[in-house]
């Protein structure tokens, strides 16, 4: 294949992987990345008593970066400073791609969002992450295909298959659950049967039921936000394609917190369309590492 048919994407995490200390480095030594750090501080202090900014510049002691509603807006911020770096370097994505509460800044990079409607977007995402939560809920990983998973959902809830869904579909053998005990439950009976299976750090059921009391809340809460057409190629994760015309609208937001995450799909579309190789984005030393992945 020739180096022309080698397509460039960004593709962002979603909740779940920030760590203490993310972005500290760079808010220090690079400018342009502090200023747009800066500026999505100064939107989101419309909804916030807290600082983005301050928040990513504390003493791992001190963060408090592993809380939803704090780690959210914090991953947003540091992964589009991340891809304005990049740009202005010229590393300039061919499509975008994101997982989960990632593809908000996915849309944004591709120019298919203003900040202020995205940061709305993710405020309000973490509003209702907190009213899910207080239901309780459990998330977990299996190294299974969906068949199969499914076929032990069935067998595990005896036919209620509700109480057990399936909150995304990452891979050939990489699906994530969410419900209530039953996840849990059936997470002990599979490392029993010797299956990879890890509970995630998470104390709530996003992709499921638990979130349907919530919606018409959060579609309220979004009005206003008006999607444009997008300047990079999108690839949704609640379609498993590439995004289509009217997508990042209030429904469409309202579809991607309750149905599951088709990254694995979406991934093969890239895939099929151009973009042949997954790496890991590297930096200098001082980067360390990074939230946010290079395809080519």
């Amino acid at each position: 294949m020739t180096d022309t048919n080698r397509k460039l994407a960004f593709v962002f995490t979603g909740l779940g992987a920030q760590w203490k200390g993310m972005g500290a480095q760079l808010v220090e030594q690079e400018p342009l990345f502090r200023r747009t750090i800066q500026e999505c501080d100064r939107i989101f202090s419309q909804y916030a008593d807290w600082s983005l900014l301050e928040e990513l510049k504390k003493k791992p002691a001190q963060s408090r970066i592993y809380l939803s509603e704090i780690g959210h807006p914090c991953s947003f911020a540091v992964q589009l400073g991340l891809a304005v770096l990049l740009q202005d370097w010229g590393i300039v994505p061919d499509s975008v791609v994101g997982h989960s509460g990632g593809e908000v800044v996915t849309a944004h990079v591709a120019g298919a969002l203003s900040l202020e409607d995205s940061l709305k977007i993710v405020h309000n995402h973490c509003v209702t992450m907190s009213k899910v939560a207080r239901k309780g809920g459990k998330m977990a990983f299996v190294a299974l295909p969906l068949s199969q998973v499914e076929r032990e959902i069935e067998r595990a809830t005896k036919g209620h298959s509700e109480k057990i869904s399936i909150a995304a579909i990452n891979g050939p053998k990489s699906i994530v659950l969410s419900g209530r005990e039953e996840v849990d439950e059936l997470a002990n009976a599979l490392q029993k049967k010797e299956v990879f299976c890890r509970l995630l750090k998470m104390d709530l059921a996003f992709h499921s039921p638990q979130v349907e009391p919530h919606l018409p809340g959060f579609r309220q809460a979004l009005e206003g936000v008006s999607p444009i057409p997008p300047r990079i190629r999108v690839y949704s994760t609640l379609r498993g394609a590439e995004a289509e015309k009217n997508d990042f609208d209030p429904d469409y937001w309202i579809e991607h917190i309750r149905n599951p995450v088709k990254f694995g799909q979406a991934v093969r579309a890239m895939i099929h369309d151009g973009h042949r190789r997954m790496k890991r984005a590297r930096f200098s030393k001082h980067w360390q590492r990074s939230t946010m992945s290079v395809v080519q």
